[in-house]
């Protein structure tokens, strides 16, 4: 047990910068709604005047950023002399020698 974690009573752990990661979005969220609801109103109602030509291209580019950046953090690693494996069998597996 390290010291983030704290056990319940039922024997749960619950850590804590997750807690407070948690909490502070919830409370962002909610100062959001409750303190901008007019401009997200004003936001919600301009996506129905939205360009799809517009939007398409803005998908595309962050395809073309995401392949970008992916390709790089691979060449880095090739450098480094590291191998990564572009396509495994299952991409959810997990090493059990980690």
């Amino acid at each position: 047990m390290t010291a983030h974690d704290q056990p319940n009573r039922r024997g749960v752990r619950i850590r804590l910068p997750g807690l407070v990661v948690t909490v502070g979005s919830v409370a962002g969220l909610a100062w959001l709604v409750a303190g901008q609801h007019d401009q997200l109103g004003r936001a919600i109602a301009g996506m129905g005047r939205a360009n799809p030509g517009l939007i398409v291209a803005a998908v595309a580019c962050e395809w073309v950023s995401m392949v970008s950046f992916a390709r790089m953090q691979r060449r880095l690693l090739l450098a480094g002399g590291q191998h990564l494996a572009i396509l495994q069998d299952d991409p959810w597996e997990v090493d059990s020698d980690a």
